[in-house]
């Protein structure tokens, strides 16, 4: 790992790296990028790549990321160790987040606070030597072998599903024919009150006549 301090605007792009690397490491040499302890930061820097282009390790740990869109980890066509350690913001995993990312072997998203993956996150993903989702709100599980990577993609799929528009569209349909029959059942309401007191009127009125 080579410590570096870097330079980013407000369209969250890094746009300079303000100091040379310790052993003064020529940047296209650089092959692991460590962001650790960064709690004001709430997004993965776009534009590494153009600095850093050959990447294949990245570990975050301790950040303020509470998201991610998916297209991080795109640039980074070798990446093959990836960690996401103690990020307590971070609830949603997209399922296009290693999409271009197939030669993944490690992947880690210890003690973080993660409630929905898209089960798509795991197509491709052939090479998966260590799996790890210990300590998150919907799955507390390691594995390092394939019955056990197996197992856990399984768990992670039915334990952490994305809840989708669909079941709230089809809610909303629900509501919308109850309002309906409620609806129909207050008209009809209505007309027997209507009737009911067509028939009080004219019992009234036959009363009257009989008694006159």
């Amino acid at each position: 790992w080579e410590p570096i301090v870097s330079n980013i605007n407000d369209s969250q792009t890094l746009t300079a790296l303000a100091e040379q690397h310790h052993s003064q490491t020529e940047n296209n040499k650089v092959k692991g990028l460590f962001i650790f302890d960064v709690l004001d930061l709430t997004f993965f820097p776009k534009g590494i790549e153009q600095f850093l282009p050959n990447i294949d390790l990245i570990y975050i740990e301790k950040t303020g990321i509470h998201s991610l869109t998916g297209d991080e980890f795109k640039p980074f066509k070798n990446l093959y160790w990836l960690r996401f350690h103690n990020n307590k913001n971070l609830e949603i995993v997209p399922g296009n987040l290693l999409e271009s990312a197939p030669l993944i072997k490690v992947l880690s998203f210890l003690d973080n606070n993660i409630k929905h993956v898209d089960e798509s996150l795991f197509d491709g993903l052939t090479q998966l030597t260590t799996l790890d989702f210990r300590y998150n709100y919907c799955v507390n599980e390691y594995a390092n072998t394939t019955a056990q990577i197996t197992s856990l993609i399984g768990k992670v799929k039915s334990n952490c599903k994305i809840v989708t528009e669909e079941p709230c569209k089809n809610f909303i349909e629900i509501i919308s024919i109850l309002d309906q029959q409620n609806q129909i059942l207050t008209d009809e309401n209505s007309n027997l009150n209507l009737q009911l007191d067509v028939a009080k009127q004219e019992y009234e009125d036959l009363k009257t006549f009989i008694m006159a």
